[in-house]
């Protein structure tokens, strides 16, 4: 497995029917990565649906515990998420993760669609700054995954500040902590504070060494939400990764307050940069030499006016043609894949006017192919 889509509170309907589209790619149908999003009336038909077709699951987003205020929906659908005081010790911690991973299998989510390809035991987010905690809620989910049924894989999620990655003690003390769970999966969330394509060298040098770690391990690593940074980590060991219809799906960054924008920004992906642009700039790249226009459905529908429902589902069909190319090949001829692919990317960001290149931020591939 590879690419799957991210769920989100808007367009899920859209998302869902889209994976069935994309059954009919050479890339093949992509998971479906739901989560406590939406109210069950809602929630529930759409997974039944998407898993009556193919693989989906339910990321327990056990990090939004840590956030508030904490909503009614919460409370009355998602009680994990809404739970206080928080837990405090490894009985509490096993019994919030209970909830999670029972609903997950309950009757009234599956239906007749069967069990989700997996289950995950929920994180809160772990902080540095409280040093006993990391191994207090990987022992509870250590407890939690063997009292799972043998018929069920589940994988343990750990949600981390990003100081465990950017701070080596910190790294190794993580890393330690994951490998004694004995886990054989885990859906890993480290949340930091750029927008997308993310070039902090720390960050992506920790998340690097989490990922090839669990790869030397022969551990599962899933990173939802993490878009095209997903993809670099492929190239690493990483088993998968996720983006959807929102922007906020592909890139798993902190809340923080944000000033509207004076104009409706008009995004799309630029294949051959790796990044998204503004719609104005994707209109000065098509001028310059070298550049290749994509011929995917939604682009040719698209055309010359910039239509965001149609740009989101172009950038959804490159990360899976893009993933489905990592996959199969071995985890050993990846990193090679991943690097000849941010070549190309450089040379023709290197070939691009001075005006565009002062324009358009092209850091991450220089970072990312540092880490190749």
């Amino acid at each position: 497995m590879s690419f799957w889509l991210e769920y989100g509170n808007r367009e899920a309907r859209e998302l869902v029917a889209f994976a069935d589209e994309l059954a009919q790619t050479p890339a093949g149908r992509p998971g479906i990565c739901f989560g406590p999003l939406n109210n069950p009336t809602t929630l529930e038909p759409l997974y039944r649906q998407a898993r009556a077709e193919g693989n989906a699951i339910i990321e327990p987003h056990g990090y939004l515990l840590d956030r508030d205020p904490h909503t009614a929906r919460s409370r009355n659908h998602f009680p994990w998420l809404a739970q206080t005081p928080r837990p405090a010790t490894q009985p509490e911690w096993e019994q919030w993760m209970q909830q999670a991973l029972d609903h997950q299998l309950s009757a009234r989510l599956l239906g007749n669609a069967g069990a989700p390809s997996f289950v995950v035991t929920p994180s809160p987010t772990i902080e540095a700054a409280r040093a006993t905690e990391l191994n207090l809620v990987l022992d509870a989910a250590t407890a939690a995954r063997s009292r799972a049924s043998a018929d069920n894989d589940c994988w343990i999620g750990v949600t981390v500040d990003r100081t465990y990655l950017r701070e080596q003690r910190h790294l190794i003390r993580l890393l330690n902590a994951m490998i004694q769970t004995g886990a054989d999966g885990f859906v890993f969330r480290s949340q930091h504070t750029q927008l997308a394509p993310v070039d902090d060298p720390l960050y992506l040098a920790g998340l690097r060494e989490v990922v090839e770690t669990c790869a030397a391990n022969h551990i599962r690593i899933f990173l939802p939400s993490s878009g095209w940074l997903g993809w670099l980590a492929m190239g690493w060991g990483a088993w998968g990764f996720s983006g959807g219809m929102a922007a906020g799906s592909w890139v798993d960054r902190l809340p923080t307050p944000m000033t509207p924008p004076q104009e409706r920004p008009l995004p799309y992906f630029e294949p051959q940069l790796l990044r998204t642009v503004p719609w104005r700039l994707h209109e000065q790249l098509m001028n310059e030499s070298g550049y290749q226009t994509c011929t995917c459905p939604d682009c040719a529908q698209m055309g010359p006016s910039h239509d965001l429902p149609l740009a989101k589902r172009h950038q959804i069909r490159h990360a899976s043609e893009e993933a489905a190319a990592l996959t199969a090949v071995p985890v050993a001829a990846r990193r090679g894949l991943v690097a000849n692919r941010l070549d190309t990317a450089i040379a023709f960001r290197d070939s691009l006017s001075a005006l565009l290149t002062t324009r358009i931020e092209t850091r991450h591939l220089d970072r990312s192919r540092a880490l190749m």
